[in-house]
């Protein structure tokens, strides 16, 4: 696993296809993008119509698919927006708390971590979707390499050893905070999910080494 310098890691572009996705911003394009995240949010990947999605938008089909080749490219445009600004949500928050003074990567790790899972309830309608069980082919994998990808990086501030024991630390770490994300989106108000963060960081304490010693910010 590369390393990463803790002054390094909020320059790091976000990982996996969301990187390779650019933002959305034209009014069009996010126009057809917020109707396709409320219609695949609601009836899943198969059952969601393009024609629909097109006519709730207030475009022709023709438009929207000049704008995203075609469905599976849609959705997948809609999950890497998503993870877009979950990335960008987490390293702001990083840098706030480099800003604020905190140096050490414990911290800034857990600061990190704390982002990411406090938009999972803020972007729960989008967990939903990806729960379903109403994918395009391949997405379930991508999601997970995707997941992988973050907890990499951000493993980084750590500095912990290169090896296998790492490897798997990272795969257990993963498919716990993608646990903790399902466990938030699922909470019914905003404090019963604040109790849900903490819970799933206490959790994250006792499988990482060194985190439970962390400092407070």
């Amino acid at each position: 696993m590369p390393r990463v310098r803790n002054d390094e890691t909020a320059a790091v572009p976000a990982p996996g296809y969301a990187a390779d996705a650019p933002p959305v911003v034209d009014g069009t394009a996010r126009t057809i993008l917020a109707v396709a995240r409320t219609t695949f949010a609601g009836l899943g990947f198969h059952k969601a119509s393009v024609a629909r999605i097109a006519e709730d938008a207030g475009v022709s089909v023709g438009l929207l698919y000049y704008h995203f080749a075609n469905k599976e490219g849609l959705y997948r445009a809609v999950w890497s927006d998503y993870q877009q600004r979950q990335w960008r949500d987490t390293q702001q928050a990083i840098e706030h708390a480099r800003e604020s003074g905190a140096t050490d990567g414990r911290l800034l790790f857990l600061v990190g971590a704390r982002a990411y899972l406090s938009h999972c309830w803020d972007a729960r309608d989008i967990v939903h979707m990806a729960l379903n069980g109403d994918l395009p082919p391949g997405f379930s994998a991508e999601d997970r390499a995707l997941s992988k990808s973050w907890l990499r990086v951000h493993t980084d501030l750590l500095d912990l050893p290169e090896g296998v024991a790492t490897q798997v630390l990272v795969e257990m770490a993963s498919a716990a905070m993608g646990g903790a994300c399902r466990a938030v989106a699922a909470c019914t108000t905003r404090a019963e999910a604040d109790v849900v963060v903490d819970a799933a960081l206490d959790v994250l304490c006792r499988m990482v080494p060194g985190l439970a010693d962390a400092p407070t910010a």
